[in-house]
């Protein structure tokens, strides 16, 4: 039990981190900080990796724990796995506030990129559009006249 807490304990602080990490997301998302932002998002994904595997640790612990709560309860052995088991579900609503919280935050970022790319592409299809008006008032290249020759007679 003590397991899993530590374990549900060690996701939560991850988790935070992932937060920290959103948040600073948000403000690297200009064009000329994309390196930094690439460099965030690889923690976040190392990040968010951690949290699966604990997760996939937790529920096989859980599973575990399923067969202890059979046993019939025997006092002071029984209360404290009670408030051991307490303790991990505080954690838990911890957790579940805290990816909330993280799913806001890209939610924000998502549209945010989404403001920045129509931006980019609006300004890449004014460029072509004056780069092809500039074309229209250069002189064209010499191009050599062609000869045809009738075949049919």
């Amino acid at each position: 039990m003590t397991r899993a807490g530590g374990l549900m304990l060690r996701k939560r602080a991850l988790l935070e981190e992932i937060c920290l990490l959103t948040s600073a997301q948000s403000r690297l998302l200009a064009p000329e900080k994309a390196e930094e932002l690439l460099v965030v998002v690889e923690k976040k994904q190392y990040l968010i990796n951690e949290v699966n595997s604990i997760g996939a640790e937790v529920s096989r612990l859980e599973e575990e724990m399923k067969d202890v709560v059979e046993l019939p309860p025997c006092g002071e052995i029984a209360e404290t796995f009670r408030q051991k088991r307490a303790e991990i579900e505080e954690i838990r609503q911890e957790i579940f506030s805290i990816l909330q919280k993280v799913a806001v935050i890209d939610e924000q970022n998502r549209r945010k990129a989404n403001e920045e790319y129509r931006r980019l592409k609006g300004a890449i299809k004014s460029l072509r559009a004056g780069r092809c008006s500039l074309k229209a008032y250069q002189k064209p290249a010499f191009q050599p006249g062609g000869c045809f020759i009738d075949k049919k007679k």
